[in-house]
């Protein structure tokens, strides 16, 4: 409770997207909420819930894993969560881990993205780029501009949000060059 109340306005600014997406994409209702869900954010389920739909609806997983209910978000939050739970009091859980915890659930040749890019002289911030990029990539309630992204790959209360802006606009550029991302519209 105290830690939100230090961080508030910093962390409801950070974690709301700046688009239309803001309307139903929420971080945090109050401060009961974050208490309740903390380290997820609020937005986490439906994004996840949608991005591994449309993964399943494009035949993306591996055999076993081909309905989506075979292993729920529940299990998926469960281990996003225990494996920042020896990190210090402030740590959020960010959309790429989401695509770690599936990664194994996921087809080859539907993440030979990220592993061309895991295998490349990549910064950190281009690997954690490519695996949200891929999560949202037809998730039509999401609209991945740098602002955006960059409240998906939060990952303390603390992180400075302009910075983060800043070296997810540097990663995409890196991204884009490489052929691994296609730059449509904004």
């Amino acid at each position: 409770v105290t830690m939100f109340k230090e961080v508030e306005a910093k962390l409801l600014t950070a974690l709301t997207f700046k688009d239309e997406a803001k309307n139903h994409l929420i971080a945090y209702r109050d401060q009961s909420e974050f208490v309740e869900t903390y380290p997820l954010v609020g937005w986490h389920l439906s994004i996840l819930t949608d991005a591994m739909k449309e993964i399943s609806h494009r035949n993306g997983f591996t055999g076993q894993f081909l309905d989506i209910g075979a292993r729920s978000t529940l299990g998926i939050f469960q281990e996003v969560v225990r494996a920042i739970s020896r990190k210090e009091l402030g740590q959020l859980v960010s959309m790429d881990s989401m695509f770690d915890a599936i990664a194994d659930m996921i087809k080859v040749p539907y993440k030979q993205s990220v592993d061309e890019v895991d295998s490349g002289p990549s910064s950190v911030m281009e690997k954690r780029l490519i695996r949200v990029l891929l999560l949202v990539k037809h998730v039509n309630s999401f609209k991945p501009t740098a602002d955006n992204l960059a409240a998906l790959l939060m990952t303390s209360v603390h992180e400075s949000e302009k910075t983060l802006v800043s070296e997810v606009e540097i990663g995409l550029r890196s991204l884009t060059q490489g052929l691994y991302v296609e730059k449509r519209g904004d």
